[in-house]
């Protein structure tokens, strides 16, 4: 497995690859501190990387920026970001602009392992520290009537994650997200997923 790893600082660097190298077998790292580096690595070879770990705050431009620019080179690249932000709009706004994953600096090394093989798979994966913020609404009002697991996955809907996400994410079966996902629309008297994310924004659970 081939990795551009993007972050200006050669000890997180230094960290993740070996934190990665624990992989069997260890994975081959490109490294960039900026986003004209990664930019410069990615289109020398586009073809050529597994996967792209990228930090959102970089000396040149926002890593949200140099995301956009490695969709338009290389559409179907993983890229996981890991981030010092540790807020969940941070990784709202990854995950819409494209990103698979969301990772914070603070994460145990076994859920960045855990990170990767998810984006590997096709499947979109959140720190689990974030996943609790994501649960609570970020500290909104629990909707009424719902009970705590109900109103988590009404959240995640309404973020527009798939059912069998929610459900790795979870630890769920997806045919259990989906008896939830029946039991929020039928406690708020929604007909789809449409007006669900209506009620979501409007009752504070997401915000623009």
């Amino acid at each position: 497995m081939r990795i551009l790893l993007v972050d200006d600082h050669a000890v997180v660097r230094k960290g993740v690859i070996d934190i990665l190298s624990a992989l069997a077998p260890p994975p081959v790292f490109a490294e960039a501190e900026t986003g004209c580096g990664a930019m410069e690595r990615l289109s020398a070879d586009p073809g050529g990387f597994d996967l792209a770990i990228l930090d959102l705050h970089l000396p040149d431009e926002s890593g949200l920026d140099t995301l956009g620019r490695m969709r338009a080179v290389a559409p179907g690249l993983p890229v996981l970001i890991l981030s010092m932000y540790d807020a969940a709009e941070y990784a709202v706004r990854a995950l819409k602009a494209g990103a698979n994953g969301y990772v914070t600096k603070g994460s145990v090394p076994e859920e960045l392992h855990r990170a990767i093989e998810a984006v590997l798979c096709g499947k979109t994966f959140v720190s689990e520290q974030l996943v609790g913020d994501l649960l609570t609404g970020l500290g909104a009002e629990p909707a009424a009537g719902l009970s705590e697991r109900e109103a988590t996955v009404l959240r995640l809907l309404a973020l527009g994650q798939r059912i069998n996400v929610i459900g790795d994410q979870l630890g769920l079966s997806p045919k259990t997200v989906a008896t939830y996902r029946a039991r929020v629309l039928a406690k708020l008297g929604l007909k789809n997923n449409a007006e669900l994310v209506r009620y979501a924004y409007k009752s504070g659970l997401l915000s623009e």
